[in-house]
Order: C-alpha cells, then structure tokens, then sequence
C-alpha cells in the first residue's frame, strides 16, 4: 500500500481506522479510481501498517542524519515501481511526498 499523509499522520491513521469500522465494499482512491472488493479489503488491512512503517523509516532517516531528499529518494526506491509511475505523475508523486515527509517530521520526531 502505498502511503499519502497530506493532512496529517495521526489523522491519516484515524481516517484509515474510522474506514475499518464502516461496512464498506470499495474505496474511491486517488490516482487509481474505485478499488474491487479485493483491493479495498487489502487496503484497509495494510494501510496504517505501511503508513506505520513509512513514518518509522522517515524519521530513522532524519534522526539519523538524513536529509529530505534522502527521504524522498527512499520512498521513490520503495514504492514508485510496479506500474505505480503509470498512474502517479512525477510531479505530484514528489509534492504529496514531501508534505508527507514535512507531515511526519513535524509529528512524530
């Protein structure tokens, strides 16, 4: 799954909760449209694991030296592959990034 924390990493977690709990079939999803039936249940199964575990790897990063375009470079090698770049543009792909990186910072170190 890949993560988008634009608002913020505690409210991505709770959004993401707040979905597990509904009786929902699909999920309309940005860049890739409405998820199958199989999909949404993955997504709503991994979602804040990968967001969990993005956020850790971020903030090892950054206390460990790293810059922001180290982070970057981490998240592009870990999950803009498999098809993703066909439906990600690199621009925006980039932007969300950062303000998730700028998100994580802020909260969590």
């Amino acid at each position: 799954v890949v993560p988008a924390c634009l608002v913020g990493y505690q409210t991505t977690l709770s959004s993401i909760e707040k979905a597990r709990k509904l009786d929902i079939d699909q999920i309309l999803s940005p860049h890739l449209g409405l998820l199958t039936r199989e999909q949404t249940a993955f997504y709503l199964e991994n979602g804040a694991s990968s967001m969990i575990a993005t956020a850790r790897s971020i903030t090892a990063i950054l206390q460990n030296g790293g810059s922001k375009d180290d982070c970057l470079a981490w998240f592009k090698d870990r999950f803009y592959r498999n098809g993703i770049p066909d439906i990600y543009p690199p621009d925006a792909m980039e932007l969300n990034t950062r303000i998730m990186i700028d998100l994580i910072e802020k909260e969590c170190l």
